[in-house]
């Protein structure tokens, strides 16, 4: 997977990480290639997927000693697996108690070992993080549902990951008077404005330009074969849109964003995947970053 990189002194960086699903394995090796080359990582915001990363980061990534303790992070990050902590509601009942008698929203999945998990391999709170960090979340139980920053050092960590990442397949996370789901469906690229150097790993339409009209040619449309398939993209639809509007508005704002789109086989709620697919994802993020070395080394150093 590694190459030997190497790069001129570098500025500190601001990371942003977006959504990701099971695909967030590719940002364990996009991260580790970037610290090969020489890139200092100032602080990170992330949302969903992009969150778990960061959360695990929090804990055991050392800016002293990057690439060996991402090294660390990435053995860490691939023993928390879908396949082992993820619990299936299946039960009659639980579902009757659910959708008729209204005591509160639930998913097919649980979450409760996913939060046990996450409370062994990350920071109590963000403030006990080894380097800045914001998780972006979405709260659901407002009339008017609005995206959430946690940023604070008193926040609970493993929770606001949680929250972040929580898809509608999950229960949503209580966070005190709270109900928290999956932030990329309003802040899935959350890049800040307060930070002048900025690099942005993600996936999905970011560097996409604006609709100018109907489409005629048939064979530039989407093939849609069900339902599910038409929720997907218009899921992904709403997404990317907002991708588009943080890169819109971070070049409004003077930001110096480096944009990095990843490439991956996994799939996006690819639960479980195997060994085999997880390691390739890693060095697929790897060689997404490393394909573009001299670009980005010289990019970057400006």
């Amino acid at each position: 997977m590694e190459k030997q990189m190497r790069s001129s002194a570098m500025p500190e960086f601001w990371l942003v990480l977006s959504g990701s699903g099971m695909r967030l394995y590719a940002f364990l090796g996009a991260i580790l290639a970037l610290v090969s080359m020489g890139v200092r990582i100032k602080g990170i915001t992330a949302t969903s997927g992009g969150a778990v990363v960061a959360g695990v980061m929090a804990k055991y990534y050392d800016p002293a000693d990057p690439v060996k303790s991402m090294r660390k992070v990435i053995k860490v990050a691939k023993s928390i697996k879908p396949s082992n902590i993820l619990t299936f509601r299946w039960r009659v009942w639980e579902w009757l108690l659910t959708n008729l008698f209204r005591k509160g929203p639930k998913g097919p999945f649980q979450t409760g070992k996913i939060l046990k998990t996450f409370r062994e391999h990350m920071p109590a709170t963000i403030g006990e993080s080894k380097f800045p960090i914001r998780v972006c979340s979405y709260q659901v139980n407002l009339k008017s549902p609005v995206p959430v920053t946690f940023t604070e050092p008193d926040v609970d960590l493993p929770l606001a990951c949680l929250g972040s990442m929580s898809l509608p397949v999950f229960d949503p996370t209580k966070y005190g008077v709270a109900l928290l789901q999956d932030g990329g469906w309003v802040r899935n690229f959350n890049i800040p404005d307060d930070e002048v150097n900025v690099i942005g790993l993600y996936f999905g339409g970011a560097n996409a330009g604006p609709v100018s009209g109907i489409v005629s040619d048939k064979a530039q449309l989407v093939d849609i074969k069900d339902n599910i398939q038409l929720i997907q993209k218009c899921i992904s639809g709403v997404i990317d849109d907002n991708m588009r509007r943080s890169v819109e508005e971070a070049v409004e704002e003077g930001v110096n964003l480096v944009k990095i789109p990843l490439r991956t086989k996994l799939e996006t709620l690819d639960f479980f995947a195997s060994e085999t697919k997880i390691d390739q994802a890693i060095d697929e993020g790897y060689d997404s970053v490393a394909s573009t070395y001299a670009f980005l080394s010289k990019r970057l150093s400006k």
